[in-house]
């Protein structure tokens, strides 16, 4: 053997050696044999005075130091060593890890110390399949970069903390077998794992540096072997306390996770629920894993400690906080909840422990290995006890019910709460679903006890229950639902029955976001449609409801669930495709509307998505979810369900058209059978003028498509799209209905194909639309063009349309006697299409011939105003308008949007003051934004003034875009220099609610502030009351507006007085403001407000966040050190602190924001700290807010992780 090693040790030679190996009894003759072996054969790149011989034998030798003298005076090598069994006996001793494998190689035992690789391999194939490596290490990125960061550094101390110390040690025993294979063999060969104190005290001396992993140490021990040049890792689990520095280990992020589970070969389905059901626990995973009986109970499932954890078993999660959480606990224990807690707190503060705790709230931290280890110990008195608190706790409605829809969504604020927290309501509900699925390996004896109290429950809760309680028990369903199955189909469909279903009360929605409970409902249905034998009424069920669906804002809807449980192409089932085609059968002759509405939408779409349905928590009587599904079994089920549409269409022919928009993607057979069917039912079809009509519409898009794009994959051929056109000219209807597919909004396509621009359309369009109006005129005559404007999509279009018949009979009168119809009707709209055409061609002219005839003929004032409202927007109009009534000219300034680009600017003022004049203000105050630069000064503010006189009909013209057409208005306005600022200001003042309150402002009242501190005071008085102010007076609406008001307003200002634009502090100007106005608030009796105005100006100046080294600027931070003022300090902090305004963050990034806030503020105040103690105070206070606001999202994180 030959061995290279760039650092000698007291054991191998540094440089190049080789070595040879003898168990002969004569160890002289067989190391003379070697050494002359290897003196004439070297080896290859073996040079032997560079190069030292070492023989080895396992045997004592008297004489070695003889023999290997001898051979050093012999030559040729550099040095010669040899070592007998007491050498080999030494380095063993120094390399503990190398020592128990070769113990273990022996036959022996290691009494004080295991090899790495030998734990590992304990512990890991405990379990089927084996765990590995990466799994250990998934998610915890951070935590392995630390731990390599350890090993390359000094050495020291580090404790590494997990839920358990096997944990930590499989830990640190993945890192390693995850090192490039020359680093894993040298980490492996120097580490070694011992919980034995007297064999690490008696190893520290040791020279070779080791890795050493204890399972305990006292810290004398582990600082020794540090000295000695050891690392020592301490691996500890939750029973270490969590003082002291350690690197904690986070339970595995679920994603990576279950990715690596499926690496090992475990199904998608079984990842997931080991995911979930063991809490990403590494104990639990191997109890969980490991063949039946091969891991012993846990310390808390023995008999002396389990049966005291009986009452958190049955109730699964809680709220300590909460007193009637703790007095149902207490309940189920039938003892005082803080005996019980006492004992709860010491098991979960130990490895392996049952609990996770996050604030207040407690959890079990795997539901099924609990009352798996536990179950055993149930009583009939606890389940006594479990069922009377179920009934109690579970039985209440909720009292947010007690008020109307609108409200509940904020029925906190009428204190309609329930008094037991949402955890222990679902943990409950949670407990009957594990009680109702309990296996008989885990309660042999009591099994079918358990299941038959979980049916009680459930039917006790369900059957015959009002919508209040089907509500109130919402987020329970899916739980109850897979507790016992047949109870809650029973109760369902009881409730189904009913003239005014009760369950249907889930779908009232609340909450501007439309929020209802209904689609807990729908999870506990799609939960049981995974097994087969509730598969029918499961679906019945869902088509029940879509029937009785009022509709809403939330897309889960009780026919996207049935679409779900049936859809070939990713069926939420477990369901065989002969069981999914009879279903659809039943439901067409149980809910026929439910099924057409649905068997659609199972057909093949390209563009097809799904999501996967809710699985059972516990039931695991179930298939895995098929995640490839054979072509020809797909195919073969399309065709099944395209035979079994074509089978029932005949009664329900308006679902031709959609059947037509699925057909170019079904396949050939299913294709011809369609268009025989189609064929032999058109007769039938042609009765029904609406349905014919849209199934026209649907043959020409397809035609039309098909044809534009010939040469691509997914045109249908050639041949099957003559086929439809004849089947299109078969059926496409005759009289006032054949050309409506022409009228529609836009520019409706052609089937025949053909690639031509878009004005080349256009123009097509208008042609056939033309030809198409001369045709029903000369068939049916004007009124037939009438009956035709109900029929089609755009009725203006055909008025639109009239040229060619114009050519041949004046209309004319006709088409004006129409305007005096509703503005809403088709006829109207008809009248207005052709009215527009008269007038563009030579607009003026045109319309002025108009407009005399309308006074000529004395037209009534409906159609006067109908002509105006078609007309053009110009002088020449404006001027014709005024010899029109009255009513005419208001109806037009309120109605017409002004389009006044190629305009003169006398003639854009001369619009914008009728607007004013005829109070339509709104229109005037949206057009500003293109056409403000050409009005006086005098007319934006009349505007702006108008708004305020008529602010309900700009609110319900301007909607939700006032505010930004308002902001618009003022930034014009502070361009104008004939205005003065208090003009400005004042006009400010009175827009304050509408200005957007979330950023500071730049508003022209702000810089007369600036300049005069009387005003200032005058707004603070407004805004607060005197600080001598006793009693709170009761405030006038007027008093409380103008204090919002005013209030609102100095909150928007964030330039004090000596500030620019780019951050530049003049500090005399602004210290002698801030004099002037707190000797003035204090002469005024309101010094104490000012201050804290004050205060918040001043932090709306230097921002919410940290911006660079001179933060916060020196000049700010001696105005307030000197100021030695608490209420300023006050408002100083709350407004950098709540001025941060909405943060975005991503589900599992927690606190991480915070801390590098809270990192900045600290390193700020510690900066500023030597000159300026009092502000360094205040920013080490926001650093302090923004650490905790850290850990609570660090815990929002962690409760929604497990499901708190």
């Amino acid at each position: 053997m030959e061995a290279r090693d760039d650092e000698a040790n007291e054991f191998i030679p540094k440089g190049v050696s080789v070595w040879e190996f003898g168990t002969n009894r004569n160890i002289n003759q067989k190391a003379n044999e070697d050494f002359g072996n290897r003196k004439d054969q070297p080896g290859v790149g073996i040079t032997p005075t560079e190069t030292t011989f070492m023989f080895v034998t396992p045997r004592r030798w008297l004489k070695k130091q003889e023999w290997e003298e001898a051979k050093r005076q012999k030559g040729p090598w550099r040095d010669v060593r040899a070592y007998d069994a007491e050498d080999l006996e030494l380095w063993l001793e120094s390399s503990p890890a190398v020592g128990a494998w070769w113990a273990k190689e022996l036959g022996f035992a290691p009494p004080d110390a295991i090899s790495l690789n030998d734990w590992w391999e304990e512990w890991s194939g405990v379990t089927d399949p084996v765990l590995t490596p990466p799994l250990i290490l998934a998610g915890r990125e951070n935590e392995t970069r630390e731990l390599g960061k350890w090993i390359e550094a000094a050495p020291s101390i580090l404790t590494l903390k997990s839920l358990s110390p096997d944990e930590s040690v499989a830990f640190f025993a993945a890192f390693v077998q995850n090192l490039p294979d020359d680093q894993q063999q040298v980490a492996e060969a120097r580490t070694f794992i011992s919980s034995s104190q007297d064999f690490l005290r008696q190893f520290a001396p040791t020279k070779r540096p080791h890795i050493v992993v204890a399972l305990q140490a006292e810290i004398g021990i582990a600082s020794s072997l540090a000295r000695y040049g050891h690392h020592i890792l301490l691996c500890v689990g939750n029973d270490a306390p969590d003082g002291g520095q350690y690197l904690k280990l986070d339970r595995p992020a679920r994603e990576p996770f279950i990715n690596q589970l499926k690496v090992m070969g475990l199904g998608e389905d079984q990842c997931k629920k080991l995911a979930d059901s063991t809490g990403r626990s590494f104990s639990i995973l191997r109890r969980r894993l490991a063949p039946s009986g091969m891991l012993l109970s846990p310390e808390w499932a023995l008999p002396d400690n389990g049966p005291l954890l009986i009452p958190a078993l049955l109730a699964n999660k809680w709220d300590e906080h909460n007193k009637h959480d703790r007095q149902v606990l207490a309940e189920l224990g039938g003892r005082p909840y803080e005996e019980l807690s006492t004992v709860w707190a010491r098991w979960r503060n130990v490895s392996d422990s049952p609990f996770t705790c996050v604030g207040s709230l407690w959890k079990l931290i795997s539901t099924e290995d609990a009352w798996t280890m536990l179950a055993r110990f149930l009583t009939g008195p606890d389940l006594d006890r479990f069922e009377h608190a179920v009934q109690t706790v579970l039985g209440m409605d909720h009292p947010k019910y007690e008020l109307e829809p609108d409200k509940r969504w904020y029925a906190a604020l009428y204190n309609k709460q329930r008094p037991y927290s949402d955890r222990l309501i679902e943990g409950l509900a949670h407990s009957i679903n594990r009680m109702g699925t309990i296996r008989r390996d885990d309660a042999p004896d009591q099994t079918i006890f358990l299941q038959s109290r979980a049916r009680s429950l459930v039917q006790y809760l369900l059957y015959d229950a009002n919508g209040v309680r089907w509500a109130s028990l919402a987020r329970c369903l899916p739980d109850l639902a897979e507790a016992s199955p047949l109870q809650f189909l029973a109760a369902l469909g009881h409730s189904l029955a009913q003239d005014d279903p009760p369950v249907m009360k889930m779908f009232t929605e609340v909450g501007f976001m439309g929020a209802s409970t209904h689609t807990n409902l729908l999870w506990a249905l799609e939960t049981l449609a995974w097994f087969p034998e509730h598969f029918g009424r499961v679906a019945l069920a869902l088509a029940q409801l879509s029937r009785l669906d009022p509709g809403g804002q939330m897309s889960n809807r009780p026919g996207n669930s049935l679409q779900s449980i049936l859809l070939p192409i990713a069926p939420q089932s477990t369901t065989t495709q002969e069981q999914r085609i009879e279903t659809l059968r039943m439901l067409h002759d149980r809910e026929p509307e439910a099924f057409w509405k649905v068997v659609i939408q199972l057909l093949p779409d390209n563009f097809a998505s799904w999501t996967d349905n809710p699985r059972p928590t516990f039931r695991e009587d179930i298939a895995p979810c098929p995640r490839t599904y054979s072509l020809y079994l797909l195919g073969q089920e399309w065709d099944s369900i395209v035979h079994l549409i074509l089978e029932k269409i005949a009664v329900a022919p308006s679902y031709w058209n959609k059947l037509w928009q699925k057909y170019p993607d079904l396949s050939p057979h299913s294709r011809e059978i369609t268009r025989e069917k189609f064929q032999r039912c058109i007769p039938d079809i042609k009765q029904n003028q609406a349905a014919c009509l849209e199934i026209v519409k649907e043959l020409r898009n397809l035609l039309e498509h098909h044809r534009s794009f010939p040469d691509a994959e997914w045109a249908l051929p050639d041949e099957e799209l003559k086929y439809i056109e004849t089947i299109f000219h078969q059926i496409e209807p005759d009289g006032l209905y054949k050309h409506a597919w022409l009228f529609v909004f836009g520019y409706p396509e052609f089937f025949d194909g053909g690639d031509i621009s878009d004005d080349q359309h256009g123009v097509r369009v208008q042609t056939e639309r033309e030809s198409a109006v001369l045709d029903i005129f000369t068939r049916f005559g004007f009124q037939g063009l009438i009956e035709a404007s109900f029929i089609v999509e755009e009725p203006s279009s055909i008025g639109f349309s009239l040229r060619l018949i114009e050519e041949k009979e004046n209309i004319e009168d006709a088409m004006c006697s129409l305007l005096n119809e509703h503005e809403e009707s088709a006829k109207y709209a008809f009248a207005t299409g052709y009215i527009r055409k008269k007038i563009y061609p030579l607009e003026n002219k045109n319309f002025a011939r108009l407009a005399q005839k309308s006074i000529d003929e004395q037209w009534n004032i409906s159609s006067m105003k109908a002509l105006f409202r078609q007309a053009p927007t110009n002088i020449f109009v404006w001027d014709l308008l005024e010899e029109f009534p009255e009513e005419v000219q208001t109806d037009y300034w309120n109605k017409a949007y002004p389009n006044l680009r190629d305009s003169e600017e006398e003639d854009i003022l001369y619009a914008f003051i009728s607007y004013l004049q005829y109070g339509n203000a709104a229109i005037a105050l949206k057009a500003i934004a293109q056409y403000g630069k050409f009005l006086p000064s005098g007319v934006l503010v009349q505007i702006l003034e108008c708004i305020l006189r008529h602010q309900d009909q700009a609110k319900a013209r301007l909607a939700h875009m006032q505010s930004y057409y308002i902001d618009k208005a003022f930034k014009e306005l502070k361009n104008r220099k004939d205005l003065s600022e208090m003009t400005v200001g004042l006009l400010e003042w009175r827009y304050i609610p509408a200005f957007d309150q979330g950023e500071p402002l730049n508003l022209a009242l702000h810089t007369t502030l600036a300049k005069s501190p009387n005003l200032f005071i005058d707004f603070l008085a407004m805004a607060y009351r005197p600080d001598d102010a006793e009693e709170q007076k009761k405030l006038s609406d007027q008093e409380t507006r103008v204090a919002v008001n005013a209030s609102r307003f100095l909150s928007t200002w964030a330039n004090p007085p000596g500030t620019d634009d780019n951050g530049k502090i003049d500090i005399d100007t602004l210290s002698g403001w801030i004099a002037d106005v707190r000797q003035l608030a204090k002469d005024r009796g309101y010094f104490s407000s000012c201050d804290y105005a004050l205060g918040g100006l001043l932090g709306r100046f230097v921002g919410p966040e940290p911006t660079g080294e001179t933060w916060p600027p020196a000049e700010i931070c001696r105005i307030l050190e000197g100021l030695n003022s608490r209420d300023m300090d006050e408002s100083f902090y709350s407004s950098i602190r709540y001025g941060r305004g909405v943060v975005s963050r991503s589900m599992n990034e927690g606190g991480a924001q915070e801390r590098k806030l809270a990192a900045s503020f600290n390193k700020c105040a510690e900066r500023v700290g030597k000159q300026w103690p009092r502000i360094s105070g205040v920013l080490r206070t926001i650093a302090e807010s923004y650490e905790k606001n850290a850990i609570r999202e660090d815990s929002e994180v962690k409760r929604r992780d497990l499901g708190l």
